[in-house]
């Protein structure tokens, strides 16, 4: 079972929403509580410069435990305060806990605080509903006097709050991202769903479905080379298919005469005379289904071609083919023109460039019409030795043109295999060489072969 690309996107985005969620909101509580924190303490600060300079103003006409009725009251700029005071002088004949002017102080502020702050320090922490300080004031006449202010806490929403609106607004950016990504990202998986279906198909044998995505971007790009892909494996079955119906045909046709041949001779319904005819005839057709076994094995496997190089002599090797197809072009009114140079030696397996030779000239005879003239030339230039097959045939379109060297194309009207020029270009590849073909409609064609002469 395939898994979806567009499942795996949106749990990947959904697992990095989620990760961001958290760390937003936990940054967010966690901002919230240091900025609270700072205006706490801002405010206490504040609040002690207030009670240090009231203290200093009036503290020494104020009785002892009347100073937080007198900050506590609306007509005092310390309104809504707490203000306790510790004197070091009351602390010298009783306990500590007893120098404050309000009692329920010393377990407000506690030992460890007011050693602190008796030390020079400031200390600031929470308790319940106020904000604490507590801060040391220099007075000649006390010693070391302690003030401990309290603020209550303004009335704050709660950290979760600011979790909350982090989140909710988390939320309104993400929803609308993934539904964007998620209808951007499924118009990408979509064609690539189909591509998958029709790459199925093409693996069981369907070349008909063509992919519909053809945009120009990457996956259109995809689409277009799978399209073309099936379009070739669609013209390749055909292809194969009447290339099969073709090679049963020429198969069929010299193996019925082989069999009629030697079923004649076995039922001795034939003359003594006409045996040498008729067994003539059986290895004409026997040569026929070798030479096409041949080629069918070369043009399944061409890397499989060997070779049995040697130093020949082009030009006599041209000579005896159109000797040897001088007696089929007679027979359709073709002549065979030959203008041979002399002395060009190549490197090749005589046998292999005389099948590719012959390849090219049954195509030139077969296309010709009577009374037109083949004509077959050579010369050396260049460091290659350079063979032209020119016909004043019918010649071939010029998209047929540039296919005619692949395997099983044919044209029209031909009855052959569709192997012979896709035979004989494996063969002159093989000798380093190159061919090429030139045609048009009802002017003729031109195939030339370029060889490496011996010793380039």
């Amino acid at each position: 079972m395939r898994k979806s690309l567009l499942g795996r996107f949106l749990l990947a985005f959904s697992a990095i929403l989620l990760a961001n969620l958290v760390l937003v909101v936990g940054l967010t509580l966690n901002q919230s509580r240091a900025a609270l924190e700072a205006e706490y303490r801002y405010r206490l600060n504040a609040a002690a410069d207030k009670a240090i300079t009231a203290y200093l103003q009036q503290g020494r006409q104020i009785a002892t435990g009347e100073w937080a009725q007198v900050t506590n009251s609306a007509e005092s700029n310390l309104s809504s305060i707490y203000v306790a005071v510790w004197k070091q002088s009351e602390a010298q004949n009783s306990p500590p806990q007893m120098a404050w002017s309000d009692r329920k102080a010393a377990s407000v502020i506690g030992d460890h605080r007011l050693g602190q702050v008796l030390r020079g320090g400031t200390a600031y922490w929470m308790d319940g509903d106020k904000a604490y300080t507590a801060v040391s004031v220099n007075e000649p006449t006390e010693g070391q006097v302690v003030l401990l202010i309290g603020l209550p806490k303004p009335a704050q929403a709660p950290l979760w709050h600011y979790g909350q609106t982090a989140l909710y607004t988390l939320l309104a950016v993400s929803v609308p991202t993934l539904l964007l990504a998620w209808a951007f990202f499924g118009r990408i998986t979509r064609p690539l769903s189909q591509m998958v279906q029709i790459a199925d198909a093409v693996a069981e044998g369907d070349f008909s479905q063509r992919v519909g995505y053809t945009d120009a971007d990457e996956v259109g790009t995809l689409g277009n080379a799978l399209n073309q892909m099936a379009q070739q494996l669609d013209t390749l079955d055909k292809t194969r298919r009447t290339f099969l119906a073709g090679v049963s045909h020429d198969l069929r046709t010299p193996l019925t005469t082989i069999k009629a041949n030697t079923q004649a001779m076995l039922d001795q319904v034939i003359t003594t005379e006409e045996q040498p005819d008729f067994l003539s005839s059986t290895i004409e057709e026997i040569d026929r289904l070798r030479g096409m076994v041949d080629s069918l094995i070369e043009a399944s496997s061409p890397e499989a071609m060997s070779l049995n190089k040697a130093e020949i002599d082009l030009c006599a090797i041209l000579h005896d083919t159109l000797k040897q197809l001088q007696l089929c072009a007679q027979q359709v009114g073709v002549q065979l023109v030959g203008e041979l140079g002399d002395g060009i030696i190549v490197l090749a397996d005589q046998n292999k460039l005389r099948r590719a030779l012959l390849n090219i000239l049954h195509n030139a005879i077969r296309f010709s019409p009577g009374g037109s003239t083949v004509k077959v030339s050579s010369r050396a230039a260049n460091g290659s030795a350079l063979v032209t097959v020119q016909d004043s045939g019918c010649g071939i379109g010029s998209e047929l043109c540039g296919k005619a060297f692949e395997p099983f194309v044919k044209g029209q009207g031909s009855n052959g295999s569709g192997l012979g020029l896709y035979t004989s270009k494996q063969i002159v590849a093989a000798h380093r060489g190159d061919i090429s073909i030139e045609s048009a409609e009802g002017i003729g064609t031109t195939v030339t072969i370029s060889l490496p002469l011996s010793g380039s």
